[in-house]
């Protein structure tokens, strides 16, 4: 659910710009489903390969690794600390965007690996 204004202030939501991640927006867990056919959490899914830092198990395949190895790792980085258990340790939304568009810059300024 969207902090929307017609609907009422959620609970403990927070106006600021530099709410903590979650605060504004309570959105339902992105789902996946596995090569077994089962539906999970996409943590779940993404944990083990973020703790073994594999990135073939994060970034999707149809990229063919036509990406910056570091921006991507910055990008998972950014991702996971969103949902950390505690709020107060998750980053700030100015925190996220700041890090999610030194991404974006470090992408655009390489030159794409030719296929």
């Amino acid at each position: 659910m969207i902090n929307d204004p017609s609907l009422g202030k959620p609970k403990g939501s927070s106006t600021s710009s530099s709410s903590r991640a979650s605060s504004q927006f309570q959105v339902e867990r992105a789902i996946i489903k596995t090569e077994e056919g089962d539906n999970i959490s996409v943590i779940h899914y993404v944990w083990p390969f973020f703790e073994a830092r594999e990135l073939d198990g994060v970034v999707d395949p149809l990229l063919r690794g036509d990406f910056s190895e570091d921006s991507a790792w910055k990008f998972v980085d950014v991702a996971m600390s969103c949902v950390r258990d505690k709020g107060s340790n998750r980053p700030t939304m100015n925190q996220i965007v700041a890090e999610l568009k030194q991404c974006l810059a470090a992408e655009l300024a390489r030159e794409p690996q030719s296929q």
